[in-house]
């Protein structure tokens, strides 16, 4: 039976160590680091479209798990304004790579929303962390491992399965921009957003559509 774990998320150790596919790029500023890598062999061009989570996974330096929003639509940690400019500004760059959004995607649906859709997600780590949950909602979609770094910010890309088959997993991770150290000293949401603008650009050659936006 395949595995139906999703191991995502790398640690700044693992970054440095590691010897680099074509596919993967690296940018360092002092201490802070933009990594970006794709799924080997993967075509973008077989999806269009694009959704972002309207909440952003959040884990504190004790490895507490919060959604902001949370159930309630309350904030913790982080606040309202900087969830939502980080969000925005995922939104805003694959736009301007020429995507468009999916405004009728449903998370917690069975897939059927997602065609030619990928998935996108953003988590913030206080905490170097290793342990398991249920991605990338509350309580759908199937369980998962991570590990993420102190101060690491990461913006996932998936390719939600649409007709899984049994022991099929539910979604595949096809793009990460994994910023490390971004928030070290706190949430500067216009120092993070300047990391995934990066991680953007180092990406741009194979996520960019044939006509761009201005």
């Amino acid at each position: 039976m395949k595995k139906r774990f999703l191991l995502f998320g790398i640690t700044l150790a693992a970054m440095v160590t590691s010897c680099y596919g074509p596919n993967d790029s690296v940018y360092t500023e002092e201490l802070d680091v933009v990594y970006t890598q794709k799924k080997d062999g993967y075509d973008f061009a077989t999806k269009d479209y694009f959704y972002v989570a309207d909440t952003i996974m959040y884990i504190d330096s004790k490895g507490n798990i919060t959604r902001n929003p949370n159930r309630r639509g309350e904030y913790e940690d982080v606040t309202k304004r900087e969830a939502e400019a980080l969000i925005e500004n995922v939104k805003s760059s694959m736009k301007l790579l020429g995507w468009d959004e999916n405004p009728n995607a449903n998370p917690t649906d069975d897939g059927a929303t997602f065609v030619k859709t990928a998935f996108m997600d953003i988590v913030i780590s206080k905490t170097t962390y290793v342990g398991g949950g249920y991605y990338p909602g509350y309580w759908y979609w199937q369980p998962y491992y991570y590990t993420y770094s102190t101060g690491s910010v990461v913006v996932s890309m998936f390719e939600v399965n649409t007709a899984p088959k049994p022991g099929d997993p539910a979604y595949n991770l096809i793009w990460e921009n994994f910023l490390s150290g971004y928030t070290r000293n706190g949430i500067d949401v216009h120092y993070v957003n300047q990391g995934v603008n990066q991680g953007f650009r180092q990406s741009q050659d194979y996520l960019a559509k044939p006509t761009p936006r201005n």
